[in-house]
């Protein structure tokens, strides 16, 4: 079981001809978006698990203008998956784990650069390869993730690459850096086809046509196992984008292991 607590805000976006000119967000407001996820994890069989989590998103955006989807406080997407880790390091020389999950749509409305999904249901397929690099344990991890999803939302895309060192006194510190595209073409924010009254007035973003992103992440984290209990605090900047927010991320869980009582 894990539960953890994310912070995000950014105050300038990836907008225009081409989605990629960096400016301010509408009314120069800063957008925060506060969520609390829990994840429940159970274990079929030594290389088999299923996994779930529900999370209830906060957002404070464009505060001069009432009713818009930028203020909300409601459920995000619920996540249903199953693991499979069918090859081990000890045995083929590398970890594998691969996953297929539904993500189901929150409550919230989309539209507004501030909502905290695509507002659609979809299927997750992931595979992590996952390999131990020198003798003191330093590993390097490679994350691939698929998102298909419907309701006229692009399915997307996604790479995670970075290290794993442990450190003194149970630490562990990793970093990673994180490339996620749309898979299929669609509209700029801002540009020619988009609307010239879209960014203006928040209220009309609640119909947003097919909208093409993409984004590089850089993501440090901090961890600590103890027993039953693992504590992870991370830290995510995204440095260039295409109609995306430029948001800064501040994470921090807790997990705790069941192990010993069922076993």
């Amino acid at each position: 079981m894990s539960t953890g607590f994310s912070n995000t805000t950014f105050d300038e976006f990836y907008s225009g001809p081409g989605g990629e000119t960096e400016g301010p967000t509408p009314g120069n407001e800063e957008i925060e978006r506060n969520v609390f996820r829990t994840y429940l994890y159970y274990g079929i069989e030594d290389n088999l698990a299923v996994d779930f989590s529900f999370a209830i998103a906060d957002v404070q955006a464009f505060e001069g203008v009432p009713d818009t989807v930028g203020n909300q406080t409601e459920f995000a997407d619920f996540t249903l998956g199953l693991n499979w880790q069918p090859f081990l390091e000890a045995a083929y020389g590398f970890d594998l784990l691969t996953r297929v999950g539904i993500n189901n749509e929150g409550t919230y409305e989309t539209g507004a650069l501030s909502a905290p999904g695509d507002g659609a249901n979809g299927i997750d397929l992931g595979v992590k390869f996952g390999r131990t690099l020198t003798d003191s344990g330093i590993r390097g991890d490679v994350a691939l993730n698929y998102y298909i999803r419907g309701e006229g939302v692009p399915d997307s895309f996604s790479i995670k690459v970075g290290p794993s060192i442990p450190l003194p006194y149970n630490f562990n510190l990793d970093a990673g850096l994180i490339y996620f595209t749309s898979t299929q073409d669609g509209l700029d924010i801002g540009g020619p086809d988009f609307g010239t009254n879209r960014l203006s007035n928040p209220s009309p973003l609640r119909d947003l046509p097919l909208v093409e992103e993409e984004g590089t992440v850089g993501e440090v984290g901090l961890s600590l196992s103890s027993g039953r209990y693992y504590w992870r605090a991370s830290i995510s900047q995204l440095f260039d984008g295409k109609n995306v927010g430029k948001e800064l991320t501040f994470g921090i869980s807790l997990s705790l292991s069941f192990d010993d009582v069922f076993n």
